[in-house]
């Protein structure tokens, strides 16, 4: 299972949603905003064992900042 993580400036990294990958590689996700309030600087595509974490704990397999 792959998640994608919000990584914030002052706050832990927040979870945006769980996807899986198709046989060719291809993957759709609906995604949550970044909390209210929050500032995300970047975000973070963690391969994970199972479903439902609550905090990233898979090797990062994608990382993406943003523009300020």
């Amino acid at each position: 299972v792959y998640d994608l993580w919000w990584i914030m400036k002052k706050s832990p990294p927040a979870k945006a949603g769980e996807f899986r990958s198709q046989p060719g590689g291809d993957a759709l996700a609906y995604l949550d905003l970044p909390p209210a309030g929050e500032e995300p600087i970047g975000c973070e595509v963690t391969l994970e064992q199972s479903e439902g974490g609550i905090e990233p704990g898979g090797p990062v397999k994608l990382k993406a900042r943003m523009p300020r």
